[in-house]
């Protein structure tokens, strides 16, 4: 669970990555691609094919559809596309609870066939459709995507017994395109490519998101739309991945909401070096020390003198600070957030957060964090000075005086733990590893 859940009255975590269903945003595109792959289902049988760019939520839609598929229609579902054809046959056989016959005299992809044929035709007798879904199938080699065809051709004499679903990222197409393959491309019945959101869909699929995970208000400025949508390009995973760092970094600082700065800083952490002078990383490293003081119990008093050069006041990003170049928001992005508002329950309608604000004017919270200071450096007056020893009574763990990594080490294992040492690491590597820790911060010099 996101340690900024009870921060922001959450219920669920609205960024994940994984692919779940009840987060779907049905996108115009969204329901397109529902439609043309229930029109391939419900034909006579054949190859359906849906691509898209890696994070545009391919498999995110594949299970959704898979949720609706009638009880009438039988899924062999195969994650794993780098296998070879015995390998493939076998994996749909599994996924069908076909018993396979024991024949010395045939090879093993001749059994596979005709048992996958038997049980085809006895599913068909009963009025039942069958589907075959392969995720990344554009790491299917030829052969496989021949036997594939090949499977196609089990029929009878009026119609086909097997749908096959191909999901997969652009490079599918130009791989049926080759002239070998174009016997199976023919037998595409149904094809959509799913493209990243545009900038007016890109608020609507936040929202939705932070609506299905329980806020009650919004979270999310105004002006960071264009930042997101800038920066992603509307993709959703990346989105996600933006959105998720950045509520962390809001959290941290006992922030209400997420202003352009921090959207631009987790941006940063996620997808590298963006660009940002010097000055911009500042705020960045003042807030990855905050979250860790947060976190983990040092030494507060001697951690704010070490940092107190690094820290700023305002979370908002200086004009000229040599920062992401993220454009304004549009007047389609005043439009399309005045129509989301009127959509969302009547405490999401914040007529500040409807009308959209250039970055200047957005107004920075000071409230106080989650933990206060003065908290803080109170909690700090019990807690021993060796970080070390605190580490381990973290875990229940009575230990003189530890001083290097080897001894701690060795009282971890000695204690059923252990100890891992990490050269680099960010904040959204921290709250996947979620465990006490110790930080050492080091300047561009190299010097802690």
């Amino acid at each position: 669970m996101s340690i900024y859940l009870q921060h922001f009255a959450l219920k669920r975590e609205p960024f994940s990555i994984v692919p779940d269903p009840g987060f779907l945003y049905p996108s115009h595109q969204h329901r397109q691609a529902v439609a043309h792959l229930k029109y391939g289902l419900d034909r006579e049988g054949g190859f359906i094919l849906l691509t898209g760019e890696v994070g545009t939520g391919k498999t995110t839609l594949t299970r959704t559809m898979l949720q609706r598929i009638p009880a009438h229609v039988r899924i062999a579902y195969v994650l794993n596309s780098k296998l070879n054809e015995t390998d493939l046959l076998a994996s749909i056989c599994h996924e069908l609870s076909i018993k396979l016959p024991k024949n010395k005299d045939l090879s093993f992809s001749k059994i596979c066939i005709d048992a996958l044929n038997q049980n085809l035709l006895a599913s068909h007798a009963e009025g039942k459709k069958t589907l075959i879904v392969i995720e990344e199938a554009q790491n299917l080699s030829n052969d496989v995507l021949e036997t594939l065809r090949l499977l196609s051709n089990l029929e009878t004499n009026t119609q086909k017994l097997l749908h096959i679903l191909l999901v997969a990222q652009p490079e599918l197409i130009e791989i049926l395109g080759q002239q070998d393959l174009r016997q199976l491309n023919q037998r595409v019945v149904s094809r959509f490519h799913l493209l990243p959101l545009d900038k007016a869909e890109v608020v609507n699929y936040i929202n939705h998101r932070l609506h299905h995970a329980g806020a009650s208000a919004p979270i999310f400025d105004a002006g960071c739309i264009s930042a997101i949508f800038k920066l992603t390009k509307g993709v959703p995973r990346l989105i996600n991945l933006i959105c998720h760092q950045a509520l962390v970094a809001a959290y941290s600082l006992g922030n209400r909401k997420v202003s352009v700065a921090l959207v631009k800083d987790a941006a940063s952490e996620i997808m590298g070096d963006l660009g940002n002078s010097g000055g911009s990383n500042k705020p960045m490293l003042g807030l990855l020390v905050l979250t860790l003081v947060a976190v983990v119990s040092l030494n507060v008093p001697l951690i704010k003198e070490m940092i107190a050069p690094y820290l700023v006041a305002d979370a908002v990003l200086p004009a000229g600070s040599g920062g992401l170049d993220i454009e304004e928001p549009g007047a389609i992005e005043k439009e399309v957030l005045a129509s989301t508002a009127a959509a969302l329950p009547a405490n999401f309608q914040d007529g500040e957060d409807v009308v959209a604000e250039k970055e200047d004017d957005i107004e920075v919270i000071t409230e106080e964090p989650f933990l206060g200071e003065k908290e803080l450096i109170q909690e700090s007056v019990s807690v021993p000075t060796n970080p070390l020893v605190n580490l381990l009574a973290l875990w229940g763990v009575e230990a003189p005086d530890v001083y290097t990594f080897e001894e701690l080490s060795a009282l971890a294992e000695d204690n059923g733990l252990r100890a891992e040492a990490l050269d680099q690491a960010t904040i959204y590597n921290l709250t996947v590893i979620d465990r006490p820790g110790i930080v050492v911060l080091k300047k561009s010099s190299g010097l802690a």
